[in-house]
């Protein structure tokens, strides 16, 4: 039983932050071309199922390096690198493969969603929402880490303007 609620509560802690991206990231359903997209994703042809599966699946590269980012150092300026490290890789590897897999790799499996033909006015809708998702997980992270790297004066070996000794 324990290790059930063990599991439990690991797989709970790994799905809220793409839980809470979801609904932030849901007026991207306001375009019908991301809809019809979310609609024809298997595993079932249910907009608001590919689009749950999407929003929380992309959240979990976040989750897992923001946990291995924070863990193995003792200096909160590594933890602060480290996780600056990881959200920004993560979004750059986000940027630049989602549309293009979206666009692009979709229709070649067979995954036709755009009625409009994927011209430049797709690209741009599928680019604007990745980079809204993306910005969803850095911006806090990036703040985070911004605070984690600020002195708290529990240094013993920084150095103190003015001190003469």
């Amino acid at each position: 039983m324990e290790q059930l609620i063990y599991w439990g509560s690991v797989l709970l802690f790994a799905m809220l932050p793409g839980v809470f991206a979801a609904v932030l990231w849901s007026p991207i359903l306001l375009s019908g071309r991301l809809r019809a997209l979310f609609r024809r994703l298997p595993p079932t042809d249910s907009t608001v199922v590919g689009y749950t599966i999407v929003a929380v699946g992309l959240s979990i590269p976040f989750v897992i390096g923001v946990g291995m980012g924070t863990t193995g150092s003792a200096q909160s300026v590594d933890v602060a690198n480290a996780l600056l490290n990881v959200v920004f890789g993560i979004g750059i590897l986000y940027l630049l493969g989602l549309p293009v897999s979206a666009v692009v790799g979709l229709p070649r499996a067979d995954i036709d969603w755009d009625k409009t033909g994927y011209g430049l006015g797709t690209w741009a809708v599928v680019v604007i929402a990745t980079l809204w998702y993306v910005i969803l997980f850095v911006v806090p992270v990036a703040l985070f880490a911004f605070l984690l790297a600020l002195p708290t004066g529990s240094n013993p070996n920084a150095a103190v303007v003015g001190s003469f000794g």
